[in-house]
């Protein structure tokens, strides 16, 4: 979702969202002469929302204060958990900004030497520790993708990990803990006990 105050811009997303038509579907119907097609004069795209997801979309921003707060106040209860955890960094929010977390990702951290055979090393306890906490019940995932590493990019461009090494890195070593509005001290204690356990197994 854009919001935006300025009319120019608006009239811009608008015409962006629907294949970059000149009108829009509205106006083709009730502006005279609408029977004619419109003139795409950019490229466009087809993000026009149908009247489901408008209408759960309206209901949600009711509701999105206390989402987010909820999310926020447990993603403080994360950061007063894990805080101490030598091997993980923790999401950080600039002060005076307002992070929704939306997903909570963490940083499997490095020697200050970074090699590509320390990100490799710890790649591959990132991902036995991710399948032994899927094995205990909890939502584990990656945190993100470096986009010059998918098929697409890497072959096309012929790129390499160490074109963007801080890319590969969030790659290679983010995890996304569970988090969501509704989630109890319980649920969150069992994730970070595990987390904790594995941690320890694991030899970080």
């Amino acid at each position: 979702m854009i919001t935006t105050d300025r009319e120019d811009l608006m009239v811009t997303f608008k015409s962006l969202r629907d294949h970059g038509a000149s009108k829009s579907d509205l106006s083709r119907h009730v502006d005279l002469g609408g029977s004619l097609l419109p003139q795409f004069n950019r490229l466009g795209y087809n993000y026009r929302l149908t009247d489901i997801q408008g209408a759960l979309g309206t209901a949600q921003m009711k509701n999105a204060a206390k989402i987010i707060a909820a999310r926020i106040a447990r993603a403080e209860r994360y950061h007063q958990l894990l805080r101490e955890e030598e091997w993980l960094q923790i999401p950080e929010c600039p002060e005076g900004y307002i992070h929704s977390y939306q997903s909570y990702v963490g940083l499997l951290k490095l020697s200050k030497k970074t090699s590509m055979q320390e990100i490799l090393l710890l790649n591959r306890k990132r991902n036995e520790m991710m399948e032994r906490l899927g094995a205990a019940g909890i939502a584990i995932r990656q945190g993100t993708h470096a986009v010059h590493m998918l098929g697409y990019y890497r072959e096309k461009y012929h790129l390499k990990p160490e074109d963007c090494v801080n890319s590969f890195i969030a790659e290679q070593l983010s995890i996304t803990l569970p988090l969501y509005a509704q989630m109890s001290d319980e649920e969150q204690d069992f994730v970070v006990q595990e987390i904790k356990k594995c941690a320890e197994s694991l030899a970080y």
